[in-house]
Order: structure tokens, then sequence, then C-alpha cells
């Protein structure tokens, strides 16, 4: 059950993702247009997680405000779905904790390439969280992936994360490797 829509411009969204994360404006517009993240009637920032036919399943929300907390899934997500960003090269998936860090990664490419469409070269999941609910479907849906790398948090959960899926992944399969943030997580990278 997707939060409402804001009607108008999503001003709030754009400046918060934009000035307070410090996230490529180019790459928040693109996914604005493509329905990935909008504003709710909240004022919130949604990120939406579509399934493999297209159809949202899955919702994150957080508040856009700097001085308050506020985190949740929007009512029914299917947590099995995250949200994730399909690039050209869909062999290799790099997972996140959360979309922010998703996004923050992506920036980073940009900048560090010097090229504004570096971005759209990479496979990028978010979790949700710790559990790799949505990483086992995402593999299950996308045979094609064959290596995954890991750049969850870089605090105990997260390095407790990693360590167990590489293990859990590699056992399967896949080629794993990990690339762990220097901050606590990738937007600390970025904003640095």
């Amino acid at each position: 059950l997707l939060p409402v829509k804001k009607k108008g411009k999503y001003s709030r969204v754009y400046a918060y993702l934009t000035k307070t994360r410090c996230i490529d404006p180019s790459i928040v517009t693109t996914l604005l247009h493509k329905k990935f993240i909008y504003e709710d009637e909240h004022s919130n920032c949604v990120f939406v997680g579509y399934n493999k036919d297209g159809f949202p399943s899955y919702a994150s929300v957080r508040t856009t405000l700097t001085d308050r907390q506020f985190r949740r899934d929007a009512l029914g997500s299917d947590k099995s779905n995250g949200f994730y960003l399909k690039g050209f090269d869909k062999n290799k998936v790099y997972v996140f904790e959360a979309p922010i860090d998703l996004l923050s990664h992506a920036t980073l490419d940009n900048i560090n390439s010097g090229n504004p469409r570096e971005w759209l070269k990479t496979t990028r999941l978010s979790l949700g969280g710790v559990s790799d609910k949505a990483l086992e479907r995402f593999c299950n849906d996308y045979s094609e992936v064959r290596e995954i790398v890991f750049c969850l948090d870089n605090d105990s959960a997260g390095i407790e994360a990693t360590e167990k899926y590489m293990r859990k992944y590699a056992d399967m399969g896949y080629k794993v490797s990990t690339q762990p943030p220097v901050l606590k997580d990738y937007n600390e990278d970025l904003k640095n």
C-alpha cells in the first residue's frame, strides 16, 4: 500500500537527497521521473521497490526532516523485494542496507570516474536492513547474477551480516567479495 503522493513538485525530497544527503542531482531527477522515488503527502521520501514484473511490491519511507528519526516500510511491503536499480552489468550486484547508501555509492561512482552516467553501469540492491531475503529473491529472479559485492555498513551488525552472507553465497556458487565503506556507511563516506 504505497503512501499517497504529494501533489505538485517533490521539492522537499529533492532538497533532502541532493543537499542533506549529497546525492548526485541527475541521479535523483532520473529516479523521480522513473517513479523509483517520490514525496508523500507528509513530505517523506518514498523509495519504491518493484518486483520482476514491474509492479511496486516494497516501499521504504523515511523523513526528510533532519531533526527527526523516522523510517519504516510501507504497509504490506514485501521485504523479499528490495529497492534495486538494474545497471548494464547484470552479472554482478552490489548489496547495501539502505537506499540512501545505494544512491551514495552510485554518486561516488560518478565522482570517481568523472562520468555523470557511470552509475548506470552497476546493478545495486538495498536489503532494507541486514536480512538477506531481498538478495535471495533477487538471485532467484535474475539468474544471470554470478557475483555479489557486499557493501553493508561498517558497524557490528553490518560486519557480522557480511561475514555470514559471504559464506552462505559462496557455498551457493557465487563469487563473493566485500567493499565496506570507510566510515559507518556510504552516505557518510560521500558527505565526507
